[in-house]
């Protein structure tokens, strides 16, 4: 009988690990956010250099988290994102400020209304985080009146926009190669991904362009990464002398995530995101 019992407790333990096995395998991805600050996650998604629009949490996807830090006597809103961002190799916080919000639509300063870290720079050095937050309030005219004429305005939205299905791997590889003007020796493209940055007024938008490729003659890891932002127009074309920006020159090994200098590359990714906008005539009528 105690064998019988032990055999089916084991027959029982197995099963429960197989079923939940075969859920995890075929668990929708959902990468809508359901949380309680959707104005919040617009601003955010329309503000990051690369979003993905989830946080990672081991096999998992899980809504972004956001965290209310402060209000003005104005309303505007001090908050934390924190999200899985492809481009930049790792999840990240952003300290992000609002202007203003209503059922519709949100608003708030573009371009200087965001500053990303990775946790682990600032964790030991509050002091280091207290300036990061006054600088942000002072770019944003915190506890002053809100000019709304001022302010982006993006209709709210619970998840990133369609990256067109005319950006196949294909094409991706493509833009890579023009942009790089012939097939770099001893590199093996590997992934092409595309992610969302933003979109103006005038229907431009911004991506960001993330190739990974294997390096026959790199030592370290086998591996090469580029990164590109870039803009196009709104019916998909671009001006091929004047529409991206290459960061690839900006990276820094894996092995230097948690390091200042990764700071400073994450620095220097949103530096170049600002020049590319302007150079491109970010916002302003055709």
């Amino acid at each position: 009988m105690r064998k019988f019992s032990k055999f089916l407790c084991v027959l029982l333990t197995t099963s429960v690990m197989l079923l939940s096995s075969a859920c995890f395998l075929f668990w929708p991805i959902d990468d809508e956010y359901d949380g309680e600050h959707p104005d919040l996650y617009t601003v955010a998604i329309n503000s990051l250099l690369g979003s993905v629009g989830y946080a990672s949490h081991g096999e998992w996807e899980e809504d972004s988290v956001i965290t209310i830090i402060e209000t003005d006597d104005f309303g505007r809103t001090l908050f934390m994102y924190t999200e899985l961002a492809m481009g930049l190799f790792t999840q990240v916080d952003s300290y992000i400020v609002c202007q203003d919000s209503d059922k519709e639509y949100v608003y708030f300063y573009e371009d200087v209304n965001i500053y990303t870290i990775t946790p682990s720079v600032y964790s030991g050095d509050p002091s280091d985080c207290e300036a990061i937050k006054v600088n942000l309030k002072d770019k944003n005219d915190w506890n002053k009146p809100i000019v709304i004429e001022k302010c982006a305005r993006k209709k709210i939205v619970t998840k990133l926009p369609a990256i067109p299905e005319v950006f196949d791997d294909e094409t991706l590889i493509d833009m890579f190669l023009k942009i790089e003007g012939e097939q770099p020796p001893n590199i093996t493209v590997r992934y092409c991904t595309l992610s969302y940055c933003a979109c103006d007024d005038y229907g431009r938008t911004a991506y960001l362009l993330s190739v990974d490729c294997h390096n026959s003659n790199t030592e370290e890891y086998g591996w090469e990464y580029h990164r590109y932002v870039m803009i196009l127009e709104p019916n998909g074309t671009y001006n091929p002398d004047m529409f991206y920006s290459d960061i690839t020159s900006f990276s820094y090994p894996l092995y230097k995530l948690a390091t200042k200098e990764y700071q400073g590359y994450i620095d220097q990714c949103y530096s170049e995101y600002r020049v590319l906008k302007q150079r491109n005539n970010w916002n302003q009528p055709f």
